[in-house]
């Protein structure tokens, strides 16, 4: 069945028809919410360095950065006879053990050492916190509709 353009109804109506079965639907208020924590987080890891002058508290940015670059190097190749959903386990492994690792381990290191004050260590991890939140309420709001029974969440 082909896709036709609605015709001509309320804004809620077109944006539905507009958005198609399985398409994220996040509303502005929680659009509104995720801005927030995003700019808390990042209020969060740029305080010290206003607070204490504790410029090696910007190295717990370092796992966050990095994070997205293993997505850039898989990509489901054909005939290559691996197994897709296998390698996306073992790839979220990596990712969780490397972000985790980096985002707690990073500034207790540095703190450990005295290159950071308790209080940097301490907004370091609110700012996480803050980005870690958010990205799981987008996660969560993004597979609200999705009937994970039926097809699975990521379909």
């Amino acid at each position: 069945r082909a896709w036709r353009p609605p015709a001509a109804h309320s804004d809620s109506r077109l944006a539905a028809a507009a958005r198609g079965p399985g398409a994220m639907a996040v509303n502005v208020t929680q659009l509104m919410v995720l801005a927030f924590l995003f700019a808390a987080s990042v209020a969060l890891y740029i305080l010290p360095l206003a607070l204490d002058q504790a410029w090696w508290s910007l190295m717990a940015l370092l796992p966050l950065l990095l994070l997205p670059v293993p997505w850039l190097f898989v990509s489901p190749m054909p005939g290559a006879g691996v197994d897709p959903e296998q390698d996306g386990v073992h790839w979220a492994e990596f990712i969780t053990s490397f972000g985790a690792s980096g985002i707690v381990g990073i500034p207790t290191v540095l703190y450990r050492v005295a290159a950071i004050p308790l209080r940097a260590l301490l907004l370091s991890f609110g700012g996480s916190g803050a980005l870690l939140l958010a990205l799981g309420l987008f996660t969560y709001w993004t597979l609200q509709d999705v009937d994970m029974f039926s097809h699975g969440p990521f379909i």
